[in-house]
C-alpha cells in the first residue's frame, strides 16, 4: 500500500503547516513508515465545480454527450485538482462516473438563474440565505459581495466553461468583492457542505506557494491524490 506524507498549511482558513499522512483509507495524525512525501506547502481536500456540464463542448463543434468531449473534460477536471463536480445535466443514457474520474452528484440542487437585481430586492436574497439557498454565479460575480452579505452561500462553478475555467471563476470571485480566502472556500469546503459531500482525506490537492496570496498557483497544483492514489 501506497502511502504519502504531506506537510502543509489547510486551505483555505488555516495558518501553520501540519503533518499527515494518506492512504486509501484516508487521513492520518499517525506516521507511516516508508512514506514518500507530497510536494506542496499549502493543501485542500480537492476543488469542487458545483456547476459543470462535462458533457458539452464549446469549442470543438461536437454533439453533446460526446465521448471524447467527456474524456478530454474531465481529464482536464483532474488535472486542474477538480476532485468532486456537480454534474447540473448530461444528456440522458450518459455515463459520466468513472474510477479514473472526478467523484460526482447530480444535479438535485438545481434552481432558476440568480441575477443581481433580485438578489439586492429583500426579501428575495434574504429569504434564499435564510433557507440555506446557495448561488453559483459562473463567472456573472458582480453581486458576489452582496450575496454573501444576505446569508446566501457563494460557490464556484464553471457551467459550460472548460475545466479549467474553475481557477478564472475563484479570481472573478475576489475582483468582485470575496477575500481570497472566500473564494477558495466557494470552490472546496462550502462547496462540500452545501452538497453534503464531506471532504476525505484521501482526496487531496497541494500547491508550492500560498494560494490566498497569489491564486494563479492554483493553476498548477503541486500534486492531486484522488482516493489515496496520486493522479498528478
Amino acid at each position: 500500500m501506497v502511502a504519502w506524507k504531506v506537510t502543509a498549511t489547510e486551505l483555505p482558513w488555516g495558518e501553520e503547516p501540519i503533518t499527515r499522512w494518506v492512504t486509501v483509507d484516508g487521513l492520518s495524525d499517525q506516521p507511516i513508515d516508508g512514506a514518500e512525501p507530497l510536494p506542496g506547502g499549502f493543501m485542500v481536500a480537492g476543488l469542487v465545480d458545483a456547476h459543470s456540464h462535462p458533457t458539452l463542448d464549446k469549442t470543438q463543434g461536437r454533439p453533446p454527450g460526446d465521448p471524447v468531449t467527456l474524456a478530454e473534460n474531465m481529464a482536464g477536471h483532474l488535472a486542474a485538482g477538480v476532485l468532486l463536480i456537480r454534474d447540473a445535466g448530461a444528456p440522458p443514457g450518459v455515463a459520466t462516473t468513472r474510477r479514473d474520474r472526478p467523484s460526482e452528484v447530480r444535479g438535485r440542487w438545481r434552481q432558476r438563474p440568480l441575477r443581481p437585481r433580485s438578489l439586492s430586492r429583500r426579501p428575495g436574497g434574504g429569504e434564499l440565505g435564510a433557507r440555506g439557498g446557495a448561488w453559483t454565479p459562473t463567472l456573472t460575480t458582480t453581486a458576489a459581495a452582496l450575496a454573501r452579505g444576505l446569508g446566501v452561500a457563494v460557490l464556484a462553478g464553471t457551467d459550460v466553461h472548460p475545466p479549467r475555467g474553475l481557477h478564472d471563476e475563484i479570481a472573478a470571485l475576489v475582483d468582485f468583492g470575496l477575500s481570497a480566502a472566500e473564494a477558495i472556500s466557494a470552490a472546496s469546503t462550502a462547496a462540500r457542505e452545501y452538497l453534503r459531500r464531506p471532504a476525505t482525506g484521501a482526496n487531496l490537492v497541494t500547491y508550492d506557494t500560498d494560494p490566498r496570496r497569489d491564486l494563479s498557483s492554483m493553476r498548477a497544483p503541486a500534486a492531486v491524490v484522488r482516493k489515496g492514489r496520486r493522479v498528478r
